[in-house]
């Protein structure tokens, strides 16, 4: 059985290559921007892995579109917008991911496009059957909100970044322009400035003469957004509204010029003159709120413009309503607990009923029905049952266009698991009336991932859609569109055993690690004996473990300790610490362990003595002693000048063909993000700056060659053939999306999105991968050893 299968690009030679991933131009700069939507979007379940996203879902011809009248065509099938690639996709198709905003097409329905906030824009023409993504290599695929022209419904704006302070929440790259359906995208320049890296929420006037945007920094609008030159696109700022963090903003649908906004703190501005100048609304909570508190989201009831709904992020849920287009509120209800702890992150309204202004539906971790203006509500949704019922965590509610609130009550809802609908939103209940309709919705947002070749099964951690699992056809439940759930909530990092293919492991947040022994049909809770699990005063949100690569039987995972198992295979496994936590600063608290990685020192050895650990300071510190009880542990910042940055560590590896070469991943919009010793640590080379200054997130040496070095970065992975000394000056894929993490099989590496899922690339050097036999293996763990090494202790270095 092969661990993958799929037909590649025909091009395989076609273009030059890095380290094997092809490079050179990938079309004009129009069709950078152009992804072209295809005729199919993957296997169903049951069906093999045929080929990737990129190549599957692009080959179709430019900017077709079905008529009408032709609903059940197939479009021709060419070559779409960029060059072909070799990346594979491996889904989810099937769970969705974090999405902040929905449009659909006024006059043809079954057309929607989405915004997920990491994975950027899809588009559907068969009311959510399938998506295909837009626009892969856009300046940001970190997409929070979408816009039609309601004079041109070909017209699309979509604004960058996500505003709202989650720790995953990348920025953005000011606004873009479509005129055609979201084909092609064009950046907006007059908004490629910081004061538009998160562009949360975008309103037209009802007149539509002003486009208005909703940022960190406060609004600003454009009465010349329609401009044939999008160069010639300017904006003006509302000057009373400097600085304010804006997170929504609304128009009426009856004044031409009336709008109302609002941030934190419990604020709501209203506008008459189109957004020009805004004044604040009273009647709303005003007591002292802490940073980012007191979340505001507005809406005008359609059925009476002049009511006004608030949802404040305020005693687990709070509703105020205004009678006078948002000047004045009053509270209808609090301590609702829609909201839950939430409402800084989810929080949602919609009063899109064009016969009861009395309607209201709210969102928060679920979705509750009001029938009286807010005073009482009722739950309608549970995310436990999902995705029978919503998924948790809402962020966006769309009425169709033709709801009458008669004979068409249908609402689409956007949140952490992608998009639902409601057919009947007057009696939705948590197990009735609702459609799941991730149908090859691909934007999905994993931390991190791992593979056991025997199988071909991988494991991977997503931001509140579990620790999930893929397994290759052929069978059910197999494929892109067949990943199911080992454990939920959020998942982070995870691990599979090279050896058994049936022992995988993950984590739920603060380091509450979990293993299935069934090769991730189900996980049960294994962090007994780790002190520092399940508090976020010693554990990271999202923290790090991994399995010695020398000896699969032990586990090392950090929080304020480094914590070591010795038998994590065993029934109960035993932990211990084997380095104590730095201390807190005078002015902060201790930092905490975000990055790990070890090797053995000898051919043979029973585990890796040589352990690296990397701190959310940009601590870094090495042992060789790690399999002793009490090692000595040596900071790189006692023994090497470099000036290493001093910023959140986001991975750490050792080279496995030569121990005293380790590289270091940073974080940070800055371009000294990625760094390398020869020396064990002695001194340090900047080999990053001729990197886009994001994020680096992970470095992966090929298998076969020492030379080919692959980073993950926010915006793709780059590539090198000479050790990390020159880097192809565009990333080579999957997309232009960030990259949690790298990892092989045999020769195949695997990228880890957070936005696009998983992807995998065939590296192969000298022939092709072997393909591994589970029938022919056998799992013996006394056989194990690690590769060879050249290698001699750090601390031993002359």
């Amino acid at each position: 059985m092969q661990v993958f299968t799929g037909s590649e690009a025909g091009t395989r030679n076609a273009y030059p290559t890095v380290a094997g991933i092809p490079v050179g131009e990938i079309g004009t700069p129009a069709e950078i921007g152009g992804v072209q939507l295809p005729a199919a979007v993957g296997p169903s379940p049951g069906e093999g892995p045929r080929r990737g996203m990129l190549e599957l879902r692009l080959e179709a011809i430019s900017a077709y579109e079905p008529s009408a009248s032709a609903a059940n065509e197939a479009p021709p099938v060419g070559l779409g917008g960029m060059a072909p690639t070799r990346w594979n996709w491996l889904g989810p198709g099937n769970i969705g991911g974090r999405t902040r905003s929905i449009v659909i097409h006024p006059t043809r329905p079954g057309i929607m496009w989405l915004g997920a906030v990491a994975g950027g824009i899809w588009k559907t023409y068969d009311e959510g059957k399938s998506w295909a993504p837009l626009a892969d290599f856009m300046a940001s695929l970190n997409v929070s909100a979408l816009i039609l022209d309601p004079q041109n419904p070909d017209t699309l704006f979509a604004g960058t970044g996500e505003g709202y302070y989650n720790s995953d929440a990348f920025k953005g790259a000011g606004l873009f322009r479509s005129q055609d359906g979201g084909a092609t995208w064009d950046q907006v320049s007059a908004t490629a400035v910081p004061d538009y890296d998160f562009v949360n929420r975008l309103a037209i006037t009802s007149d539509g003469s002003t486009l208005l945007l909703a940022t960190r920094t406060g609004i600003y609008r454009s009465v010349n957004f329609r401009a044939t030159d999008v160069s010639q696109v300017a904006f003006q700022p509302a000057e009373s509204l400097s600085d304010k963090q804006i997170l929504d903003i609304a128009c009426s649908s009856s004044s031409a010029k009336e709008c109302v906004a609002s941030g934190y703190e419990g604020r709501v501005y209203y506008s008459a003159d189109g957004g020009i100048n805004w004044i604040l609304s009273t009647g709303l909570p005003n007591p002292p709120f802490r940073d980012f508190e007191g979340r505001v989201e507005i809406t005008y009831a359609k059925a009476d413009p002049s009511v006004v709904y608030a949802s404040v992020d305020r005693n687990l849920g709070e509703i105020y309503r205004s009678t006078d287009g948002g000047r004045s509120f009053s509270l209808q209800s609090s301590g609702a607990y829609y909201l839950s702890k939430q409402g800084w992150y989810g929080n949602t309204i919609w009063a899109g009923d064009p016969s009861r202004a009395e309607l209201l539906i709210v969102g928060g971790v679920d979705l509750y029905r009001s029938v009286d203006g807010g005073r009482t509500l009722t739950k309608i949704s549970d995310w436990r049952l999902s995705p029978a019922s919503p998924h948790a965590d809402h962020h966006a509610i769309v009425s169709h266009p033709g709801y009458n609130g008669t004979t068409n009550r249908m609402v689409f809802f956007g949140n952490d698991g992608g998009l639902y609908r409601s057919n009947d939103v007057l009696s939705a209940t948590p197990r009735t009336s609702w459609s799941n309709l991730n149908n090859g919705y691909g934007a999905t947002e994993f931390y991190g991932g791992a593979g056991n070749i025997y199988s071909g099964r991988i494991v991977a951690g997503a931001q509140d859609n579990g620790t999930d699992t893929y397994v290759p056809p052929p069978g059910s439940n197999t494929g892109p569109n067949g990943w199911t759930a080992m454990f939920g909530g959020d998942g982070g990092f995870v691990a599979a055993d090279p050896i058994d293919p049936n022992m995988m492991y993950g984590e739920y947040v603060y380091l509450q690690l979990h293993r299935s022994i069934d090769g991730g049909g189900r996980s049960n809770y294994m962090y007994e004996g780790i002190e520092d699990a399940g508090s976020n005063k010693t554990a990271l949100f999202i923290a790090p473990f991994i399995l010695d690569p020398a000896n699969p039987a032990n586990m090392l995972a950090g929080g304020a300790n480094l914590w070591r198992s010795p038998n994590v295979t065993s029934a109960t496994p035993s932990w211990s610490p084997i380095k104590s936590p730095i201390q807190a600063t005078a002015t902060g608290s201790a930092p905490l362990i975000s990055a790990i990685d070890a090797r053995p020192l000898k051919v043979g050895a029973a585990g890796s003595d040589l352990v690296w650990v990397g701190y959310n300071s940009g601590d870094l510190f090495y042992t060789d002693q790690a399999l002793s009880d009490e090692p000595a542990w040596t900071s790189i910042r006692d023994v090497s000048q470099a000036p290493l940055p001093k910023r959140f560590v986001t991975r750490i590896r050792i080279d496995p063909n030569n121990t005293n070469t380790v590289y270091a991943c940073f974080t940070g919009y800055l371009k000294s993000n990625l760094w390398k010793t020869t020396d064990g640590g002695r001194t340090w080379n900047l080999i990053g700056d001729s990197l886009p200054a994001v994020p680096v997130y992970d470095v992966a040496i090929h298998p076969k060659n020492p030379n080919f070095l692959y980073v993950a970065t926010e915006v793709g992975v780059f590539a090198s053939a000479d050790a990390g000394q020159t880097w192809w000056p565009t990333n080579q894929g999957p997309a232009n999306v960030a990259v949690s993490e790298l990892f092989w099989m045999e020769q195949r590496l695997i990228s880890v999105t957070h936005g696009r899922g998983i992807f995998w690339i065939d590296l192969t050097q000298g022939g092709p991968a072997i393909s591994m036999n589970p029938q022919s293996i056998e799992l013996n763990r006394s056989q194990f050893r690690p590769p060879a090494v050249t290698a001699v202790s750090p601390m031993n270095v002359q």
